[in-house]
């Protein structure tokens, strides 16, 4: 397995693997692309989780939004699409989200017949056996393979060790987009598992990843060839580290504030006001999503500035705010 210190680190081998020594050219769905095969890769500093890289312009705004639809259980493509306008796309009935992974994780899942959350039983359970190899979180379901039509979950699921006081994950794909996919996924896993070993009062571990299908489209090789090409050093975006809960019912309730101001200026209040209100850490993804709303009701420059002079992550230059 390739270890590296950061994701982004992670991100530019994988592209660098598949593009330039890809082991196999095929078209699933008639798009052709360049794939190789069960491709693992170990992140040592999880927190290291943003891959800020010149000529791949990554959104922190979608990074915040998914995170906290994810935490909150949200399933709802009216809530999601905003940020992504590609979940109306691939929803099959056009009101919900099959693979929306936090409703999986964090809600009870009556789809396999159990009443309480795989998060809940996974904490229980290295609780129970710090040493168990049974804390495994399911995603893809096999009702998936018969029910969904577009909107086939990627991600087979995630594991859980601790090991030395600390808590390692591994997560498991069948499937890896690594133009689109792979650079929102792991931020968002690596998020869960520093949250994990949090509420476990562990330190944090390794990042694990598999990817079955490990891949690029024909229609972003131009965009990847750019990225390898490029002379400009990646940014280092590490996060520190977690120390509280998320409040999700504040956060959501400021979210749909946030998304009903129709000015600039009532946008700008509600973020003034609620900075007191939640964790610094935390009130920065509500600071993104501000951002993302600014935008829409002023220009792009004005809400980079806004967040940039206020943002509390260490660390953080905005080098790929869009």
């Amino acid at each position: 397995m390739n270890s590296h210190k950061t994701f982004t680190d992670a991100y530019l081998h994988e592209l660098r693997a598949v593009f330039d020594e890809c082991e196999h050219t095929c078209s699933p769905r008639g798009q052709l692309i360049k794939e190789n095969l069960c491709s693992s890769f170990k992140i040592e500093n999880p927190r290291d989780r943003l891959p800020f890289i010149h000529y791949r312009l990554y959104n922190p705004q979608y990074m915040a939004a998914e995170c906290l639809w994810y935490l909150a259980g949200i399933r709802s493509v009216e809530w999601i699409s905003p940020y992504a306008p590609f979940w109306t796309k691939i929803s099959d009935d056009g009101t919900n989200v099959n693979s929306a992974y936090g409703a999986r994780i964090f809600r009870s899942n009556p789809a396999i017949g159990i009443d309480q959350s795989q998060w809940e039983w996974v904490k229980r359970e290295l609780t129970r056996d710090p040493d168990s190899r049974r804390a495994f979180i399911h995603i893809r379901l096999p009702h998936d393979s018969f029910n969904a039509v577009l909107d086939v979950p990627c991600t087979i699921g995630f594991q859980f060790f601790i090991r030395d006081n600390a808590l390692h994950m591994w997560a498991s794909m069948r499937s890896s987009d690594l133009w689109l996919g792979l650079a929102n996924d792991v931020p968002a896993f690596t998020l869960f598992q520093e949250l994990m070993a949090l509420e476990l009062g562990l330190k944090l571990g390794s990042y694990n990843h598999t990817g079955g299908s490990v891949h690029i489209y024909e229609r972003d090789f131009d965009k990847v060839k750019a990225v390898l090409s490029s002379n400009h050093a990646p940014v280092s975006q590490a996060m520190p580290a977690m120390t509280s809960l998320p409040p999700l019912d504040k956060m959501l309730a400021l979210e749909s504030q946030i998304r009903s101001a129709q000015i600039a200026d009532q946008i700008r209040q509600i973020l003034t006001r609620a900075s007191s209100d939640i964790d610094p850490y935390w009130f920065d993804f509500i600071l993104l999503l501000g951002a993302f709303w600014l935008r829409k009701r002023s220009t792009k420059e004005e809400s980079a500035a806004f967040v940039r002079e206020r943002c509390a992550w260490s660390g953080w230059s905005f080098e790929g705010f869009r």
